[in-house]
């Protein structure tokens, strides 16, 4: 008996921080003023060429954390990923290389997460 109520608590825990996960996701999209932003400054790439990443973000965490920032290809595979500190404003950026494990034609994404705030951008090479 003890474990049938042990195993429903731990599901119903689950199941809480599951539906409050997507709220919090439902609620961020709505906003008018993104909490983390992320961009570049093209929207094509072809081999070689730099790829610069940046962003800002509205709100700081009070310690240092950084923003992570991975670039998945249209296969849903990641070519690469990365940590990078905010400035004392919230201004982040680097540079990729395109090309190397990045080497399939098509829509790449790139996926910011500062804390639980996420977001994402896209790109063509």
């Amino acid at each position: 008996m003890k474990m049938k109520v042990s195993g429903f608590l731990t599901f119903i825990l689950l199941s809480i921080s599951i539906l409050s996960f997507g709220l919090t996701g439902a609620v961020n999209a709505q906003s008018d003023t993104l909490p983390l932003s992320v961009l570049t400054e093209s929207v094509s790439y072809t081999t070689g060429n730099s790829i610069e990443i940046s962003g800002f973000i509205k709100n700081l965490a009070e310690y240092e954390q950084p923003v992570v920032l991975m670039v998945v290809d249209p296969n849903g595979n990641i070519v690469t990923i990365q940590q990078i500190l905010p400035d004392s404003s919230g201004n982040y950026s680097t540079v990729v290389k395109a090309g190397g494990t990045m080497n399939t034609a098509g829509e790449y994404e790139i996926r910011a997460q500062y804390g639980a705030q996420k977001t994402t951008t896209t790109f063509n090479f």
